[in-house]
């Protein structure tokens, strides 16, 4: 819960996350009541869903419009309950073996970094073998944007993320602000 970034602003409810670390330890047993009951209850607060959207200058000409990744700045009280939820998540599809190694995406320690270096190995350890590497390169520019929620519980569900788990993403998603 620490891990917040006391350097940025306040948020859309004006706890900026210096002040939210400031005053944690007097916090603390409230909010981990808020997020028990959240993973009980498999209802993602209606009050964390809120959120500023701000238009973020990706390059190019800043009159296109497409040229702009919207952001959205959220409560700094949203932030520790997805950083729980994402941890949950994350422990089980890395204990399930969902995740693999060659993956370098939301994962510690697997940055673009280390991509380069596994693609740089895979291609030395081809021309060692005589054989000819080859690669496939996607943009998934706006990926995110355009992921069908209907689709991605089917995916979930098929990993083994169900039940309760399943029904707090959907609460998580659903109505928000």
């Amino acid at each position: 819960m620490c891990d917040l970034n006391p350097s940025n602003s306040a948020e859309i409810d004006d706890s900026s996350p210096k002040i939210v670390r400031e005053i944690l330890s007097a916090i603390i047993l409230p909010l981990q009541l808020i997020i028990n009951l959240s993973f009980k209850s498999v209802v993602f607060p209606s009050a964390f869903k809120e959120a500023w959207i701000v238009p973020l200058h990706k390059g190019d000409s800043p009159e296109n419009p497409s040229n702009y990744c919207p952001i959205s700045i959220l409560s700094a009280f949203s932030k520790i309950l997805e950083k729980v939820i994402y941890k949950r998540f994350y422990d089980f599809l890395k204990s399930s073996n969902f995740l693999t190694n060659s993956q370098f995406g939301f994962g510690s320690r697997h940055n673009t970094e280390h991509a380069i270096v596994a693609l740089i190995q895979y291609i030395h350890e081809c021309l060692d073998r005589g054989e000819i590497p080859a690669t496939i390169y996607l943009d998934f520019k706006k990926a995110f944007d355009t992921v069908s929620h209907c689709i991605l519980f089917r995916k979930l569900d098929n990993c083994g993320v169900c039940g309760p788990a399943l029904d707090l993403v959907k609460s998580y998603l659903d109505k928000r602000k």
